[in-house]
């Protein structure tokens, strides 16, 4: 498993090296990785790549780990925000429900 986590790696590491060129922006759509916390090396370089990156979280994102800290690896204030680029808007929206059952304390 990790042999294919680092080969995964060094292909992703290519392809973001290839878009410097040809992008304004770099936004990954979600599932970017399972608790980012453990991964901050790699979420590091992205966030830091040398064009604006974005995050949309996925519903993997907070497996192992909390919301807040899953916020705070990305660098996000919330997981709802919005950017402007080139006389467009960009609108991130966090789709994910958290259902907690209520205490039957009352």
């Amino acid at each position: 498993m990790i042999l294919i986590v680092l080969v995964q790696e060094q292909r992703w590491l290519r392809l973001m090296n290839l878009v410097v060129g040809a992008c304004v922006f770099v936004i990954h759509c979600g599932d970017m990785c399972q608790n980012p916390s453990e991964l901050k090396d790699y979420i590091d370089y992205y966030n830091d790549f040398g064009l604006p990156t974005y995050h949309v979280l996925g519903n993997h994102e907070t497996d192992g780990c909390s919301y807040e800290d899953v916020l705070k690896t990305y660098r996000m204030d919330s997981g709802h925000y919005f950017f402007d680029c080139n006389g467009f808007r960009f609108i991130v929206v966090d789709n994910n429900y958290f259902y907690r059952k209520a205490s039957s304390k009352g």
